[in-house]
C-alpha cells in the first residue's frame, strides 16, 4: 500500500516531535502492509507551519538514513493550507509538491469554505498542478452534504480521504465511496496513537466496494503520483 498523505518528519508540524517517535511509526507502517510513504508536513503561511522545500528535504534526508533498515520507500511532500500565494510559493520552489510531481495536497478550514478559495485552486490548476483535496469528510459543509464535492470533481481535482475516517465519519464516508469520488485513502498519520496504518481501510473497503476500487485507492492511484502519471 502506498500512504500519500502522513505527518511523520519530526519537528516541524503537530506530527512527529522526534526522530526515535517517527522510526517507531515507520515500523508500525511497515508491519501493516505499507511500501511506500509520501511525508507532507503542513505548510501554512500563516502560523509557525511553513517549512520551505529545502529544510523538508534536508529532514527528510535524515530520516532516511535513520530508518534505512525499514523496508520503506520515503518521499518528500507537504499539506498546504489554502492560500492566494500557493501557485507563486510552488513555482519558487517554497511550496512542495507530492513526491515531486504535479500533484499537490490542499487543506481547507474545517468549519468554513470561501468562495476565493475557487479562484486559488483555479490559479494553481493553472500553473500547471493536478489538485488533491485533503479529508473532505472531515469538512463540515461536506458533512452536511456531500454534493458540496461537486465544486471541486466537476474541475477535475481528486479527493483523498483518511482511513481513520471509517470510524469518526463512516456515514459521509461511505457517501463518498459509494459514489466512487474518492481517489485515494491514506493515514494522515501524526503519531503512534493516530498511526500510519491503513490495513483496516484496505479490508473495509475491498469488502464492501470490491478489490479494484480498493487497489485504485490505496496502491494504483498512489503510484500514479510518485511516477508523476496525470490522466
Amino acid at each position: 500500500m502506498i500512504d500519500i498523505h502522513t505527518h511523520l518528519l519530526p519537528g516541524v508540524d503537530d506530527g512527529s516531535q522526534s526522530f526515535e517517535e517517527s522510526l517507531a511509526m515507520l515500523q508500525h507502517a511497515y508491519e501493516d502492509g505499507i511500501k511506500d510513504i509520501i511525508v507532507t508536513p503542513h505548510y501554512d503561511i500563516e502560523s509557525y507551519y511553513h517549512k520551505e522545500k529545502e529544510e523538508i528535504n534536508e529532514l527528510l534526508e535524515i530520516l532516511k538514513e535513520k530508518a534505512k533498515d525499514i523496508n520503506i520507500n520515503l518521499y518528500v511532500g507537504s499539506e498546504i493550507y489554502i492560500n492566494a500565494r500557493i501557485a507563486e510559493d510552488l513555482k519558487q520552489g517554497k511550496a512542495t509538491s507530492l513526491a515531486n510531481s504535479d500533484y499537490v495536497l490542499i487543506e481547507f478550514p474545517f468549519s468554513y469554505y470561501e468562495e476565493q478559495y475557487d479562484d486559488i485552486l483555479y490559479d494553481i490548476k493553472k500553473a500547471g498542478y493536478q489538485i488533491i483535496i485533503a479529508h473532505p469528510e472531515r469538512y463540515s459543509y461536506v458533512k452536511e452534504d456531500v454534493d458540496f464535492c461537486n465544486r471541486w470533481l466537476n474541475e477535475g481535482y481528486l479527493l483523498q480521504c483518511n482511513g481513520s475516517s471509517l470510524k469518526h465519519h463512516q456515514k459521509t464516508m461511505d457517501k463518498l465511496l459509494g459514489r466512487k469520488w474518492v481517489s485515494f485513502i491514506a493515514s494522515d498519520g501524526h503519531n503512534v496513537r493516530r498511526a500510519v496504518e491503513l490495513k483496516d481501510a484496505y479490508n473495509y473497503i475491498k469488502e464492501k466496494y470490491g478489490e479494484d476500487y480498493a487497489l485504485e485507492l490505496f496502491e494504483t492511484n498512489g503510484n500514479k503520483i510518485i511516477n508523476n502519471v496525470i490522466e
